[in-house]
């Protein structure tokens, strides 16, 4: 008796991940920057400091503008999500179910990747968050962005502006590459202003634009993603991050792979999907934290 997972579903499944991998479940992929290059099991996103120029006078040798040049590295890392497949469940799923099976495995790849995203646009913008409950300064003391919000802050419109205000009075270039993901509650509270609601989806087709709700105002990319991206602790607060495309960077060392083996002592077939990458925010002041009580219900406007 052949123990070969059918043809037709080993592949069916693999090319099914793979598509909803890149069109539904890395909602972040479009709002970062890809790395420069990748050596080995690291990532490197190459870095341009500040330059000025300088009056040029005759007979006098050049001043150089003393931009300084670096880069940031990146470990690689693999993720991996895990199924198994019950050898007769095979023959009995429908369209429907196959189709699930392969939209979870994508999914959670996808999320994965997003997390790790998050994660390290938190952890920069921190620096330079502060830690009281009020409303911060729009710049701290070293003129990066500060917190704008706190934990018994009700949330209102007027503070995605001045969160914006706040990256561009940090010199970020305000050229329609500035993104704030949204938890579903903040996003529909600012769709209860009209100001907002209004605002139309006018761009190029990013990773977010076709599978969630977004807007494009005030010169930022707005999209509702996943609550679970957020941090929600125990004050009952959701933080948001506003950022520049070019202040975070992912990287994909491969593309995501479908591997198949057969357990004889289960009797099923388990399919383990991987993808190596590494995320990493290497400019702080190309990012902004909002911190928001929860809303509980939704008020218009």
């Amino acid at each position: 008796m052949s123990t070969d997972a059918p043809t037709w579903f080993v592949e069916q499944y693999k090319d099914g991940v793979i598509q909803k991998y890149q069109a539904k479940g890395f909602l972040l992929k479009s709002s970062v920057t890809p790395a420069g290059s990748i050596e080995g099991s690291k990532a490197y996103f190459n870095l341009m400091g500040k330059g000025k120029a300088n009056k040029k006078k005759r007979g006098q040798a050049a001043v150089p503008m003393n931009a300084q040049k670096g880069r940031v590295e990146a470990i690689l890392e693999t993720w991996e999500a895990f199924d198994e497949v019950y050898k007769f469940d095979l023959a009995r799923m429908t369209a429907n179910e196959k189709e699930a099976i392969q939209t979870a495995g994508a999914m959670a790849l996808g999320r994965a990747t997003d997390d790790e995203i998050m994660v390290k646009l938190d952890g920069s913008s921190s620096k330079a968050a502060g830690t009281g409950k009020g409303m911060k300064p729009l710049l701290d003391a070293n003129g990066q962005p500060g917190m704008i919000g706190g934990a018994t802050t009700p949330f209102e419109l007027k503070h995605l502006l001045l969160m914006a205000s706040a990256l561009k009075q940090a010199d970020v270039p305000w050229d329609g590459n500035v993104f704030c993901p949204l938890p579903s509650l903040l996003f529909d509270q600012a769709c209860a202003y009209k100001q907002f609601n209004n605002a139309d989806w006018t761009g190029d087709d990013l990773s977010f634009t076709k599978v969630t709700t977004s807007k494009f105002w005030g010169g930022v990319h707005w999209f509702q993603a996943p609550d679970d991206l957020f941090i929600e602790n125990e004050d009952g607060h959701y933080d948001i991050e506003m950022y520049h495309r070019s202040s975070s960077g992912w990287a994909n060392n491969s593309d995501l792979s479908s591997i198949w083996d057969w357990d004889n002592r289960l009797g099923c077939w388990t399919v383990r999907m991987e993808t190596e990458g590494a995320a990493a925010c290497f400019q702080p002041t190309g990012t902004v934290r909002g911190r928001f009580k929860v809303p509980t219900d939704i008020e218009l406007n």
